[in-house]
């Protein structure tokens, strides 16, 4: 049944809207999304480990109610071993025609998002698309109206100073 997008999840509003990209760009295509919860796990407390299953499970059923909404057949998995970006970039190796991640931009000048999505970027033959979190554009906006002296922070300090 056609082609499969990959979208790894972890429960955050980010990685929501990756699912939500994918599942608008799976649609037409008539393909399928694959939502893969990666969760690296401690081995030791296992009321911690249920707990963190629940809300991994819950995770995963808000990404297929989001399919059934768009129409879009859904398979939803869980990998609780080894490194996050190793377990994606293997998952994207059987046979994803994409994968949709959402990222969220570390601080600092140049361009980067995290040691998984370098990883999952340098070791991943399938092409991958990045979806920048809300806040990313805010902090953006917000430095761009205190470099144009436009913002209430930056009001404020002249007000003060003079």
């Amino acid at each position: 049944s056609g082609a499969t997008i990959l979208v790894p999840v972890n429960g955050t509003e980010t990685a929501r809207r990756a699912a939500d990209i994918a599942l608008a760009i799976a649609r037409p295509q008539h393909a399928r999304v694959e939502a893969l919860y990666v969760s690296p796990r401690a081995r030791d407390a296992s009321a911690r480990m249920s707990l963190s299953h629940r809300r991994e499970e819950a995770a995963l059923k808000d990404i297929a109610d989001l399919a059934e909404r768009y129409g879009v057949p859904i398979r939803t998995a869980m990998r609780t071993h080894g490194a996050p970006a190793d377990t994606i970039v293997r998952e994207a190796a059987k046979g994803a025609a994409l994968v949709v991640m959402g990222v969220s931009q570390r601080s600092g000048d140049e361009l980067f998002f995290g040691e998984t999505v370098g990883v999952v970027l340098a070791g991943c033959a399938t092409p991958v698309v990045l979806v920048a979190g809300e806040r990313v554009r805010r902090d953006e906006a917000a430095r761009e109206a205190e470099r144009s002296g436009k913002s209430d922070s930056a009001k404020a300090a002249k007000e003060t100073v003079g």
